[in-house]
C-alpha cells in the first residue's frame, strides 16, 4: 500500500482489532471492503481465537478457486487474497480454528460451493499437476452458531467509526 493516508488507517484498524475479540473481528471481516489492503483480514485469520465461521467466510469471499492455477505467492502477482487463502487453509487443516460462534451466511450453499471448487481444482490438477493448497471439504459445509445481526453503519467499509476518527486514541 503506497497511500500513506490509507496505510495510517489500516494500521489504526489493526491496533483496534488487537484490543477487541472474535465478535468484533467477525463484524469487521463481514463488512470489510475488499478494495482495501487485506492485511487486517490476514491478521484476523491468523489469530488463535479467530472463529471458524469468520475464517470460512474470508476463504469463500476470497474466491479461492481463482488462485488454484498458481503455485506460489509470486506467481499470483503477490495478491493478498492468495496469501489469505493459504493462511486459512493451513490453519484449518492444522485444526487451529476451534470455536464456532456464528453461523455461515444465509446465502451460503455448501453443495454448489464444494462442487464448483472441486471441478475447478480437478481441471487445474489435470492441466498443471497440482494446486497450491488442499482445502478440506468441511470448509465448504454450513456451520452452526448463534445468529449475529451486524449493524453495517458501525463499520463503514469494515472500519469502525472510532478508527476513522484521528482524534480517538487507539492505544
Amino acid at each position: 500500500m503506497s497511500d500513506p493516508y490509507a496505510s495510517f488507517y489500516m494500521n489504526r484498524l489493526i491496533q483496534w482489532l488487537k484490543k477487541k475479540g472474535p465478535v468484533e473481528w467477525h463484524e469487521v471481516a463481514y463488512t470489510y471492503n475488499w478494495d482495501y489492503d487485506l492485511k487486517p483480514l490476514m491478521w484476523i485469520a491468523s489469530q488463535a481465537e479467530c472463529d471458524r465461521s469468520t475464517a470460512q467466510m474470508l476463504f469463500l469471499r476470497a474466491i479461492p478457486e481463482e488462485f488454484l492455477v498458481y503455485s506460489s505467492q509470486e506467481e499470483a502477482g503477490n495478491d493478498q487474497a492468495f496469501t489469505l487463502c493459504r493462511i486459512i487453509v493451513e490453519r484449518w487443516n492444522a485444526g487451529l480454528y476451534h470455536s464456532n460462534r456464528f453461523p455461515s451466511s444465509e446465502d451460503f450453499n455448501d453443495i454448489s460451493n464444494l462442487e464448483h471448487y472441486r471441478d475447478v481444482e480437478q481441471t487445474v490438477i489435470d492441466e498443471y499437476g497440482d494446486v497450491p493448497w488442499e482445502a478440506p471439504d468441511e470448509i465448504f459445509f454450513r456451520l452452526g452458531g448463534r445468529k449475529r445481526i451486524i449493524d453495517f453503519s458501525e463499520y463503514p467499509g469494515g472500519y469502525p467509526e472510532e478508527v476513522m476518527d484521528p482524534n480517538f486514541d487507539i492505544k
